[in-house]
């Protein structure tokens, strides 16, 4: 792991480069929106990004992490592809709730399934009839 001491030289390099040597953007358009939202130009054409936007940027981000850990937690309770339905329907407090109470599984997985034939007992497609 990372100390932190580390961690904070070295988001203090990032942040000293992201504003005073900037980043290259190549569209006019683009430019003129950050230039009007406080980014500073640079002599090179560079567009510095302001420390107080990077920190809440760095928050946001924060926050997007928090939550991406705590929906990673679904994965050894359901599955991937359950978990996955489950994160992307915004459905992890419901499922929470109810997973004491409620039995629940996956019955489906997001892989190739196979027909299977009980009257044959065989996989496989169905014949088409000649009908």
């Amino acid at each position: 792991m990372i100390k932190l001491s580390v961690k904070e030289q070295f988001a203090t390099k990032v942040m000293y480069l992201l504003y005073n040597i900037g980043i290259k953007v190549e569209n006019d358009e683009i430019v003129a929106v950050l230039l009007e939202k406080g980014y500073k130009p640079n002599p090179d054409g560079r567009i510095g990004i302001p420390r107080e936007l990077l920190e809440e940027m760095v928050l946001l981000q924060n926050q997007t992490q928090l939550k991406d850990d705590t929906d990673q937690l679904l994965h050894p309770l359901c599955g991937i592809d359950w978990a996955h339905h489950i994160i992307w329907r915004n459905q992890q407090e419901e499922f929470h709730k109810k997973r004491n109470s409620v039995f629940r599984m996956s019955a489906f997985d997001c892989g190739p399934t196979n027909y299977y034939g009980y009257i044959s007992r065989r996989n496989g497609r169905r014949k088409k009839s000649k009908h």
